[in-house]
């Protein structure tokens, strides 16, 4: 990942990039500590309730990191190989359609692009 990274339009730098590695890695495998990261119980009339902490907010930012690392990596695999890109460019209207502003600039070309045309 740090090298998919350094290789990147916009590159993260490496302790950006191992920080964002671990958050991911944290929340897209239940672990202990995310679990009571989740939730907190409050005593309300002599029950306890259980009450979120982590609002949906908090869902969506983590989903938009995975989704741009696994498009960035696609994008790569895609371009390097020559593949056709009709599927890749209806997977970009199914992105943006449900994370709007996540292509700021719109997809730019990959290493292995050929921008000579």
């Amino acid at each position: 990942m740090l090298h998919l990274n350094r290789v990147a339009t916009r590159p993260l730098s490496d302790e950006q990039m191992t920080g964002t590695y671990g958050l991911l890695s944290s929340h897209v495998h239940p672990t202990t500590q995310i679990i009571r990261e989740l939730f907190v119980v409050d005593e309300i009339d002599g029950q306890r309730i259980p009450r979120l902490t982590i609002d949906i907010g908090f869902h969506h930012h983590v989903a938009k990191m995975a989704v741009i690392c696994f498009y960035n990596a696609l994008t790569h695999v895609i371009n390097y190989h020559g593949w056709a890109p009709a599927a890749y460019l209806e997977l970009n209207d199914d992105i943006d359609a449900l994370l709007p502003g996540v292509f700021v600039g719109g997809p730019s070309p990959g290493p292995f692009d050929d921008t000579s045309t």
